[in-house]
C-alpha cells in the first residue's frame, strides 16, 4: 500500500489532529489541597536569560484539559502576539466550579501553577504577569488578593460578581445585573473590600460595552478600585463581544487588536520598570 493511501486511512479513522509546536511543554503540579493540575507553556527561541512571563487564565468556570491549553498557545491570537514580543507564555487550567462558584479550588489550582512557573528555567520569578478573562479575570483578582508575588495583572471583562461572592451557581447569574445593589449588600461590600485591601500590583482592565458584565463592573468594580486607591488603568474598546480580549477574529478587527496588544504590552513594561526597578 502506498504511503499516501495509508495516511488517508489514518486521517479518516483518527480525524484531523492538532499539530503542536515542539516547544510547547507541559507540567503537572500538586495543589495545597492535594489535587493535581496540568499547565502548558512555551518559551520563545530568542529567550536566553530569565524573562517576563505571562500566565493566561481562561474563563468558562470549567477544566478544559491539556490539549486546549496547548492549542491556545499555538493558535490564539493574544498568546501568539505576546509570544512574538518575547514573553514566555503559560496556559493555566483549574477544576470545574460551575455549580460551586464560591469554591476556593480554582484559586488553589492557579496559585499552584504560578508558583511552579517561577521554578521554570528562563522564567524571571520577579516578572510574572497574570492575564485573565471573564471568570479567569475573577480568579486573577483572587490571586492578586493573596500573598502571592506577581508583578502586574491584566483582566478582560472580569466576572467581578464571582469575586464578590454574589452567586453560587453560574446559572442565574444574570439576575445580579438588573439591580447590583440588591445583591452587593453592605456585608458583601465589607468582605469584598477586605480582600481588595491586599491588592498592590498594577492592574489593567480591558473592557467593552456589549456584555452585561460591563455594566456591573462600571457600577461596582471601578468605583471600588477608585475608592480604595488601587493602582489601575482602564482601556475601553466599544461594540465588541465578550471574549474579544483573546483576539478572536469575529470578535475584534485586526487594527483594534493590534492597538489592544500594544497598549497591554506598554502597560506591562511600565509596570515592570516602575514596580520592579528592572
Amino acid at each position: 500500500m502506498r504511503k499516501s493511501s495509508l495516511f488517508l486511512i489514518v486521517m479518516l479513522v483518527l480525524g484531523p489532529q492538532v499539530a503542536f509546536p515542539q516547544d510547547v511543554q507541559t507540567k503537572e503540579v500538586t495543589t495545597e489541597d492535594d489535587q493535581t493540575i496540568e499547565f502548558a507553556y512555551r518559551i520563545p527561541a530568542s529567550v536566553k536569560e530569565p524573562s517576563p512571563t505571562i500566565v493566561f487564565i481562561h474563563g468558562g468556570a470549567r477544566k478544559v484539559g491539556i490539549d486546549p491549553l496547548k492549542k491556545w498557545l499555538n493558535t490564539q491570537k493574544t498568546e501568539l502576539a505576546f509570544f512574538e514580543r518575547g514573553y514566555i507564555c503559560v496556559e493555566a487550567d483549574y477544576r470545574t466550579y460551575k455549580e460551586a462558584m464560591r469554591s476556593k479550588g480554582p484559586i488553589l489550582d492557579c496559585k499552584a501553577v504560578v508558583e511552579e512557573v517561577k521554578k521554570i528555567p528562563l522564567v524571571d520569578p520577579d516578572k510574572i504577569i497574570l492575564y485573565g478573562g471573564s471568570g479567569g479575570g475573577s480568579i486573577t483578582f483572587e490571586l492578586i488578593s493573596l500573598p502571592i508575588d506577581v508583578a502586574a495583572a491584566v483582566v478582560g471583562e472580569p466576572a467581578f460578581l464571582i469575586y464578590c461572592g454574589l452567586i453560587d451557581k453560574r446559572e442565574g447569574a444574570e439576575k445580579t445585573f438588573d439591580d447590583p445593589f440588591q445583591y452587593y449588600t453592605e456585608e458583601r461590600k465589607a468582605v469584598t473590600r477586605a480582600k481588595m485591601s491586599h491588592i498592590s500590583v498594577p492592574l489593567l482592565i480591558i473592557h467593552s460595552d456589549v456584555h452585561r458584565l460591563n455594566s456591573f463592573n462600571d457600577t461596582i468594580l471601578k468605583p471600588e478600585l477608585t475608592a480604595m486607591k488601587k493602582p489601575h488603568e482602564v482601556w475601553f474598546y466599544p461594540d465588541l463581544k465578550h471574549g474579544f480580549y483573546w483576539g478572536k477574529e469575529d470578535f475584534i478587527n485586526d487594527p483594534t487588536f493590534r492597538k489592544m496588544i500594544a497598549a497591554a504590552d506598554d502597560f506591562i513594561r511600565r509596570s515592570l520598570n516602575h514596580y520592579r526597578g528592572k
